[in-house]
């Protein structure tokens, strides 16, 4: 059995740690390790449990510096299983999410996550996933948001090309992007979000769906960071990123 690491992430939204551990418990997959990335505040509510993080046994690292959501796939390279999947901290998945995962890579090699868009001839695009459309098939995607389900061998190249600070706002955008052209450009693998069949949640990436995804810190409601992102995917299309279109 091919062994999987989940990698949370904290900023902010400490509160859903002891949700994401128990939905990650209750997985039908069984998850080998869980590790925990925790970006620092001096603000007390920011701060994680730490007796949770110790009586589950979590493997856990907390900065002093902001490093961004780029920091955690550094930490994440620390994983010795055969996949790791990394998630944010707004998202809840379903009990059988890993499962979908591992299901989904053994037909088809890729890069899977919870929710990603295409583009359509028309303009504008189509999301897939928990949000808006269901697809009941694996469907690629340009790149994949909130979580990602990867081989190990993709943290490493991540990292082959270093993208200047002040493409990326310091680190706090285009991860997801970053990680989707490294994979298809260095190990030949595609974005694709797995099945999400409306009549089964238990599939889903995110069965919390827009809970905790729409307070003051989500980048995506955030005007500035939303233009640099459109900026630096006009960038990664120059350097090969996969374009999906309907």
């Amino acid at each position: 059995m091919k062994t999987v690491t989940v990698v949370l992430n904290g900023f902010k939204r400490q509160f859903t740690l002891a949700e994401q551990i128990e939905s990650l418990k209750a997985q039908s997959y069984p998850i080998k390790k869980i590790m925990y990335w925790n970006l620092f505040s001096e603000d007390p509510k920011f701060k994680p449990d730490y007796e949770l993080l110790r009586r589950e046994s979590i493997e856990y690292a907390e900065t002093t510096h902001d490093y961004g959501v780029w920091g955690r796939f550094s930490f994440a390279l620390n994983a010795t299983t055969d996949f790791v999947c990394i998630m944010d901290d707004d998202i809840i998945p379903g009990r059988r999410y890993i499962e979908n995962c591992i299901m989904s890579y053994e037909r088809q090699p890729g890069i899977y996550g919870a929710f990603g868009t295409c583009f359509n001839h028309a303009g504008g695009g189509t999301n897939y996933g928990w949000r808006e459309a269901r697809n009941w098939t694996a469907k690629q995607v340009n790149y994949l948001y909130q979580t990602w389900f990867m081989p190990r061998e993709a943290l490493h190249v991540f990292w082959s090309e270093m993208i200047s600070e002040a493409l990326t706002k310091h680190r706090h955008i285009a991860e997801d992007i970053h990680l989707s052209l490294m994979a298809k450009k260095y190990l030949g693998l595609r974005s694709y979000v797995v099945p999400h069949p409306e009549n089964d949640r238990e599939l889903w990436g995110n069965i919390a769906e827009l809970k905790y995804g729409l307070d003051e810190f989500a980048v995506h409601l955030n005007p500035e960071l939303r233009e640099a992102m459109d900026q630096y995917f006009c960038h990664a299309q120059g350097q090969g990123l996969e374009i999906v279109w309907e």
